[in-house]
């Protein structure tokens, strides 16, 4: 953990700036190139062949250079999650890097998060050290899958399933390969299949239903069957519509975090009043429970949020990628208040998460620093990482740099 060069915030001094003092301002970041030559890598049988038997984690080569990007520092998200691979557990679930030991659980929703985000990596860096760890998951979830009396595939319940589709959909739409095509069809069957004709779902809660959002949309773009598309219509006006039933919707922030993404596009495509109004709705609330220079708080808790405890302070996370979605969305309508908003909330809490992250010359004295270097511990006061928090970190900061065009990556334009 470390504080980071970033986004330059005017406004006094970080430790707050009185009521009343001129709103406070934030700069982009410096602008960074990622190469094909960026450590740390890792080493892939150049025989894709052997990669199904080939023992996981891959030996690493290089390490964290120090470099302030944010892509970079989504690299090392990756690095961490890679280093977590195992062929009996998936990924190991939590970690502490103060004792070296893991705490395991058959938690597959959590390891589908962090299966999704290496798929964001290898659409932005091309390296295929993603793929290989995408590809040995993808095999580990199906393996764990149980095929229905219809045909169909389930992965646990609503959640997990909705979020596999995410996870295969995006890999065979970057990866450029149809060998997953039969699964996805079976996966997208079972979603369908809980989705009811007035949009409301079954086989979970609020946050299952705002996961399939997401799955309904991925499964689309990739298929362009259009019977995705009209179920997520359907799916998102009833969350709309029924939003003050806690049954249907809970939390502003994780229906955020799955549903404003897949809302963006859908307005992209089938234009409707309902959707920036809930999108902003959403965000707007998100945004108020910030702290920003303005707040008279501890300097190493600006660009966080209102939490219970340190050991939630992760969860700018979640609220920062349901942001940085909303600020698409504005972009999109020419809300201009609400991108000057957004915009400064998203990179608050970038640099907030920058300095939470574990980087090289954290962990003196822990028996094998290297080991943490790139994740994310619940707090400043709770060392252990969990495998889907940087998982769901990696999603945020690379939307921010894509929607924001803040560096220069392989994979930009493609």
């Amino acid at each position: 953990m470390r504080v980071v060069p970033g986004p330059l915030v005017t406004c006094l001094a970080l430790a707050g700036c009185q009521a009343g003092d001129e709103e406070w301002t934030i700069e982009d970041p410096p602008s960074y190139t990622f190469t094909d030559e960026t450590l740390p890598q890792m080493e892939v049988p150049a025989d894709e062949a052997m990669w199904p038997d080939t023992p996981a984690p891959l030996p690493e080569v290089g390490e964290d250079t120090n470099e302030a990007g944010i892509l970079y520092s989504a690299h090392l998200m990756g690095h961490y999650q890679m280093r977590m691979l195992d062929d009996a557990e998936g990924f190991h679930y939590e970690y502490d890097p103060t004792t070296d030991a893991f705490t395991e659980t058959p938690n597959v929703h959590r390891k589908v998060v962090s299966t999704f985000s290496l798929t964001w990596l290898y659409k932005f860096t091309r390296r295929d050290e993603y793929r290989f760890a995408v590809e040995h998951m993808l095999r580990f979830l199906e393996e764990d899958a149980n095929e229905q009396e219809d045909g169909s595939l389930l992965l646990r319940d609503l959640g997990a399933t909705a979020m596999f589709a995410m996870a295969l959909t995006h890999h065979a739409k970057y990866a450029g390969t149809t060998d997953w095509d039969e699964t996805i069809d079976k996966v997208g069957a079972h979603v369908m299949s809980l989705v009811n004709d007035d949009g409301s779902l079954e086989n979970g809660g609020p946050l299952y239903f705002a996961q399939a959002h997401l799955g309904l949309w991925r499964l689309y773009e990739y298929t362009q069957d259009s019977i995705y598309l009209d179920a997520l219509e359907r799916v998102g006006k009833y969350h709309y519509d029924n939003r003050d039933d806690e049954e249907v919707f809970n939390s502003k922030h994780l229906y955020g975090l799955w549903a404003h993404e897949p809302l963006t596009e859908l307005y992209m495509v089938r234009p409707a009043e309902w959707i920036p109004e809930f999108v902003f709705e959403n965000a707007d609330a998100v945004v108020r429970g910030q702290y920003t220079p303005d707040d008279v708080v501890e300097a190493d808790l600006v660009g966080s949020f209102v939490e219970a405890g340190d050991e939630q302070r992760w969860r700018a996370i979640l609220k920062l990628e349901g942001t940085i979605d909303a600020y698409r969305l504005a972009v999109l309508v020419g809300d201009a208040a609400r991108v000057e908003s957004y915009r400064k909330s998203s990179l608050l809490a970038v640099e907030f998460l920058q300095e939470l992250q574990y980087r090289k010359g954290d962990g003196d004295g822990w028996p094998d620093p290297a080991r943490a270097i790139g994740g994310t511990p619940y707090g400043f006061e709770h060392p252990i990482v969990r495998i889907e928090v940087p998982g769901h970190e990696v999603n945020a900061f690379l939307k921010v740099v894509e929607y924001m065009d803040l560096e220069d990556y392989p994979g930009k334009g493609r």
